[in-house]
């Protein structure tokens, strides 16, 4: 950080021209301090400035509440940017869903499915979503799904199997791929 407690006129005609020589004499500064700004991409600065209206000077103790400032700024900038970047990706990722025969779930512990995109069989996710196998399919699916579905809770790993399934007048086979999700 910079720290210029008390900016003179002197200064000001040393270090600054031009528009910014015009706008520094308009605001009067008083007192300047300049705290650097590391983003994930970029690096850059912020001014803070007093004027002779406040007659508030920068001190010592000045600075690190600035750089914390500063600090919490370029988390929340960097945030927004990751943010930015994972909206991105999940419009990618939900379009190239949308136009593909795959169905993604997610089953609570008690395999009711808590979310659901690109439901098979004409279900809408409305249909399916706080619902069991049990309350959308014949009783021997039903059975023949739960016991994929414990399976994988219980030996917490990936499991492929195909599976027949009929709802609504309309019999498919399926390959189900199911894994844990934890946390």
């Amino acid at each position: 950080p910079v720290l210029i407690p008390d900016y003179t006129e002197q200064m000001l005609q040393e270090e600054t021209e031009g528009e910014y020589l015009e706008l520094a004499r308009k605001l009067r500064v008083l007192s300047v301090l300049v705290v650097p700004v590391t983003l994930s991409s970029s690096l850059a600065t912020m001014t803070f400035m007093t004027t002779v209206e406040s007659a508030r000077r920068y001190g010592e103790e000045d600075v690190a509440l600035a750089e914390e400032l500063v600090r919490r700024a370029a988390q929340i900038v960097d945030n927004a940017r990751m943010h930015q970047k994972l909206r991105k990706t999940e419009e990618r990722f939900r379009v190239a869903l949308a136009h593909s025969n795959i169905t993604l779930f997610e089953q609570d512990e008690a395999l009711r499915y808590r979310w659901i995109y690109n439901p098979p069989l004409g279900f809408r996710a409305a249909d399916v979503v706080g619902k069991t196998n049990a309350e959308l399919v014949s009783p021997e699916e039903a059975a023949r799904l739960g016991a994929l579905d414990r399976a994988v809770i219980e030996r917490g790993e990936r499991i492929q199997d195909e599976v027949q399934i009929s709802a609504r007048g309309e019999t498919r086979h399926l390959l189900v791929t199911q894994e844990p999700l934890r946390d």
